[in-house]
């Protein structure tokens, strides 16, 4: 098993997924970050860029492999990517909580 703190962020190309892999590289992770306008090269930080479309699936496996080579297996993998467009109807619909679940779930495993 491998000890290596090795990251892979996927859909780095913003300031949250810049920002996790700064952090990362602080704490001494070797890093890598994959998103669509990247170019595979490592960059002047050390970290290794994948241009990878994470919308589709084949990517994947090539992401893991380019990692594996360079650093050797992630022991970290966080995914920053991908959004599905919806209609804001939708959206609302999926981001509400109903406030009966909400009640329901803080008061279960209490005991008096």
């Amino acid at each position: 098993m491998s000890t290596s703190k090795v990251i892979l962020i996927l859909g780095a190309g913003g300031n949250v997924g810049a920002s996790t892999a700064s952090l990362f590289a602080k704490n001494g992770y070797k890093v890598a970050i994959a998103a669509r306008r990247l170019q595979d090269k490592v960059n002047d930080e050390g970290q290794l860029q994948i241009q990878a479309d994470l919308s589709q699936p084949e990517t994947v496996k090539s992401m893991f492999d380019k990692v594996i080579a360079k650093f050797g297996p992630p022991s970290v993998v966080v995914y920053n990517g991908g959004w599905i467009k919806l209609p804001r109807r939708a959206l609302v619909a999926v981001l509400t909580i109903h406030c009966s679940c909400q009640c329901r779930d803080c008061s279960s495993g209490n005991t008096s």
